[in-house]
């Protein structure tokens, strides 16, 4: 009795096996290379988050979407995905692009912290989403570092306002970029 219980799971196991097996199933390497401070005003930011992926396969990858968590200020911030219906190259590393863009109504943070420093500390974590023949297969990444202010200025540059100038489209990029949106009252 206690074998026949057990069998469904046995077999579903062998299979999963047999299959990785056949297929030779390694999950991509995924590497944050950069995130640039693309833009940044009063009323929101857009970062470009840029992305190597390796994929060690003998077959092409899908990659379905990038989920992230950003970090700013040593504290969170905001949080999304973005998707991507992207073929990652057999034996190959693709760079990827992916476009983040967060305005402040909607973000855990006050503008007031960009006004008063003159370096922007961040970090991101985050996780690949790709579609393999066995399943779906999740790869993690994160990286931190600093940005400086573009809304200081910095010692011996010249700023004009029009290099600040964000539009909404710049920042709500739709339906790539799924956050949590509040009203602004």
């Amino acid at each position: 009795m206690q074998t026949r219980r057990h069998l469904p799971l046995a077999v579903a196991i062998s299979s999963g096996i047999l299959a990785c097996a056949l297929v030779a199933c390694a999950p991509p390497q995924v590497n944050l290379q950069r995130a640039d401070l693309a833009k940044l005003t009063t009323t929101g930011l857009r970062i470009d988050m840029n992305l190597a992926i390796f994929n060690p396969n003998t077959y092409s990858v899908p990659l379905q979407s990038v989920g992230w968590d950003l970090d700013l200020f040593r504290a969170d911030f905001s949080q999304g995905s973005v998707r991507l219906a992207q073929q990652i190259g057999a034996n190959r590393n693709t760079g990827v692009k992916v476009p983040l863009g967060i305005r402040f109504a909607s973000a855990r943070a006050s503008v007031q912290k960009f006004l008063a420093g003159q370096s922007i500390p961040w970090g991101i974590d985050g996780k690949c989403d790709f579609n393999t023949p066995i399943g779906p297969v999740f790869v993690q990444f994160a990286k931190d570092g600093i940005w400086k202010n573009p809304l200081k200025k910095q010692a011996g540059v010249e700023q004009h306002e029009d290099d600040l100038l964000v539009t909404e489209s710049d920042l709500v990029a739709e339906p790539l970029i799924k956050i949590s949106l509040k009203p602004i009252e």
